[in-house]
């Protein structure tokens, strides 16, 4: 660790970047907002004002910024592979909103050439940081033998909660890439090593905001 705060350059200043810029005012002085970046140059320039940081339209910008040591990328699905492996290139350590990247080679791809250069590539599973996580984690060897998990999560949204969710194509997939990441993330945590023989999964639409799926099921077997 350095004595010095972490230079960060946020790369997406909507719905999610509240959270993020919160959990950066507390981890204050580990962290030094430095840059903002959004198409929409008043969100970005919102966001910097109360950190003194210095706000963008592009990732490009940011990156030539010698302060900038990391990015912290919170903008749609779709960018996520670009602008990580964009910073890589740049030599800056990335903590990307889940979903890391939209297919398994991009994120094998991402993780390949952080490493290859020896810098911190995450994503952002805010779930497994929680109490209630962390505290099943701690006591999950005094539970007995594991046979199954569940996880349920439910929510009502009464229409797009950012721009991009309603042109989502079915293709593209919406509620698997904002909720499957949290789940599939906390069932391979107490699988451990273990990866699943099978997956099934099935999608519906019921509401009319959006073209993509509000609603899936997914069924696992493990060995």
């Amino acid at each position: 660790m350095t004595s010095e705060p972490i230079g960060l350059a946020l790369v997406g200043c909507g719905r999610i970047s509240a959270a993020h810029l919160s959990a950066l005012a507390d981890c204050n002085p580990l962290f030094r907002l430095i840059a903002t970046v959004d198409p929409d140059l008043q969100a970005a320039q919102a966001a910097a004002e109360p950190f003194g940081a210095k706000s963008f339209l592009t990732m490009t910008e940011a990156l030539r910024l010698p302060d900038v040591e990391a990015v912290l990328i919170a903008s749609p699905n779709a960018l996520h592979f670009e602008q990580a492996m964009s910073a890589i290139d740049a030599g800056k350590h990335a903590l990307v909103e889940k979903p890391i990247a939209e297919t398994g080679a991009q994120a094998l791809a991402l993780a390949k050439a952080a490493e290859a250069v020896e810098l911190v590539l995450a994503a952002g599973h805010t779930f497994r940081h929680g109490p209630a996580v962390q505290s099943l984690m701690e006591h999950l060897p005094t539970f007995g033998k594991l046979m199954s998990v569940e996880v349920s999560q439910c929510v009502f949204w009464d229409g797009p909660q950012a721009p991009w969710w309603a042109d989502r194509s079915p293709v593209e997939g919406l509620i698997l890439s904002l909720f499957a990441p949290h789940a599939l993330d906390f069932v391979q945590l107490v699988m451990g090593k273990e990866d699943p023989l099978r997956v099934h999964a099935e999608a519906a639409r019921h509401q009319s905001g959006w073209q993509a799926e509000d609603e899936a099921m997914m069924l696992l077997a493990y060995p």
